[in-house]
């Protein structure tokens, strides 16, 4: 399902943090988690990986990301604002986040072999890189499927 209300909070809430213009707090404390739309869901758990929840602070200075993953932000909020179902085959997304931002390295090969073979982590959360390409052309990031 998609949910067009949870997925424009989630994009403003992930541009803002990513920007550092709000903190990891206020990210937590404003996101929707609890969305039926598993796209905002899983950018969720991908999000909760970009700072640590151990204390407060904003994604600024030593703390700002990388340029990789202000890559898979970008990518992230463009998909949130595609109207595109997430459309990944189900499994532990946990494993999968770990992958895409090279987490874990030790439990790298582990988590490979438990993961479907044809998943492609460049394009995730999108199904196809036409699919990334029919967003970023459509105004408003809206696309007509």
């Amino acid at each position: 399902m998609i949910d067009p209300i949870s997925r424009t909070e989630a994009a403003l809430l992930l541009r803002r943090l990513a920007s550092g213009r709000i903190t990891n707090d206020d990210f937590d404390d404003g996101y929707p988690r609890r969305s039926p739309d598993l796209g905002v869901v899983a950018i969720g758990e991908l999000a909760w990986t970009l700072y640590s929840d151990l204390r407060t602070y904003r994604l600024v200075g030593v703390n700002a990301l990388s340029s990789a993953d202000r890559r898979l932000v970008a990518r992230c909020v463009l998909f949130l604002h595609s109207g595109l179902p997430y459309s990944w085959p189900p499994f532990q997304t946990k494993p999968m986040l770990s992958r895409l931002r090279g987490l874990f390295s030790a439990r790298r090969h582990a988590t490979e072999k438990a993961l479907p073979a044809t998943i492609d982590f460049e394009i995730w959360p999108f199904a196809s890189a036409a699919d990334i390409t029919r967003a970023a052309h459509v105004p408003n990031g809206l696309t007509a499927v």
